[in-house]
């Protein structure tokens, strides 16, 4: 059975979580850049006293100076500023934890952005059978948010409480008793590339979830791992597993659907390695992206004549494939 994998990236999730976009003009904040600004003022309304404040508004200048959160990250660890790098994932993760539960709640409050991505139920819907999804469709995410376990748990198939164990629906990193599960010999239907927000990593059980997303104060690192960190970040069990499952998760790929992702330089270890692992087997790319067409792709990553690449220009669902 020919396999369909699709690439997610930022804009996946763009209904209902901020981009690297600017607001209104070149010299505005991104979207990404003012929703933590936001969160600040947030963070300082329930917690005026918190020692990081001063440390998190100098973070944010840097996000503005560099254009983007990821490139403040980089920065800050090319820099060996440990106490900020750390800061900033854990800002990041709070963030997201704080929008998919407490807005998810009360969506009059905060945000600009809706309550939740439509499109991966709608996806999740199309796709699946008796409660069941196909064993040929995988998901490779860049994003660290929850958009997609949400959209399986309201289509029953996902339970927050005991994650992986409905037919067809698994992530990673998971998050509840299947921890020990052999991911890399039975690969995820969801795998995040960069780590899930919400939760810090722990050397006992993998992952535990943060107490308050208004509180900064918890030293422990977090579990986002962007795809520059390497196993000396402490994070040993997770940088071990995430490039094996990535590298099953690749192979037999016969058509792969990228959805709002723009190939970041940062990003271009893994995505080398995904093509890479596709390559004996890549037929087709499809591309859905307002503005891009993904031209460059096939000199960018040596796809050779034999990969066609087609051009999906309306985002308003996730395409799923002629071939499906």
């Amino acid at each position: 059975m020919y396999q369909i994998t699709y690439l997610f990236g930022a804009g996946a999730s763009a209904n209902a979580l901020p981009i690297n976009k600017k607001m209104d003009g070149e010299s505005a904040p991104s979207q990404f850049i003012s929703e933590l600004e936001r969160f600040k003022t947030t963070i300082e309304q329930f917690d005026e006293a918190s020692i990081h404040l001063d440390r998190i508004e100098e973070i944010l200048k840097i996000c503005m100076e560099l254009g983007t959160p990821d490139l403040c990250a980089k920065y800050l660890l090319e820099t060996a500023n440990m106490p900020k790098y750390r800061l900033l994932k854990r800002l990041i993760s709070n963030y997201f934890s704080y929008k998919e539960t407490v807005i998810e709640a009360r969506p009059n409050i905060y945000s600009t952005f809706g309550r939740n991505e439509p499109r991966p139920l709608s996806f999740l819907t199309a796709i699946s059978s008796d409660q069941k999804l196909p064993s040929n469709v995988k998901i490779i995410s860049w994003n660290y948010d929850s958009q997609m376990e949400i959209a399986a748990e309201k289509l029953r198939l996902f339970n927050v409480n005991a994650p992986n164990k409905i037919d067809g629906f698994s992530s990673w990193p998971n998050i509840g008793s299947d921890f020990n599960r052999d991911f890399v010999a039975s690969p995820p239907f969801l795998m995040h590339i960069n780590g899930i927000a919400g939760y810090n990593y722990s050397l006992r059980n993998f992952a535990e979830p943060i107490e308050n997303p208004l509180s900064l104060d918890d030293e422990a690192d977090s579990l986002l791992s962007f795809a520059w960190e390497i196993a000396e970040d402490g994070k040993r069990l997770f940088t071990e597993r995430r490039q094996k499952i990535l590298e099953k998760m690749c192979e037999g790929t016969k058509y792969l659907v990228v959805i709002g992702y723009s190939f970041p330089f940062f990003n271009r270890k893994f995505d080398k390695l995904i093509f890479q692992k596709m390559a004996p087997s890549l037929e087709k790319i499809y591309i859905q992206d307002p503005y891009n067409d993904g031209r460059e792709l096939k000199a960018q990553y040596d796809l050779g004549r034999k990969v066609e690449i087609v051009h999906i220009n309306n985002a308003d669902s996730y395409f799923i494939p002629y071939e499906f």
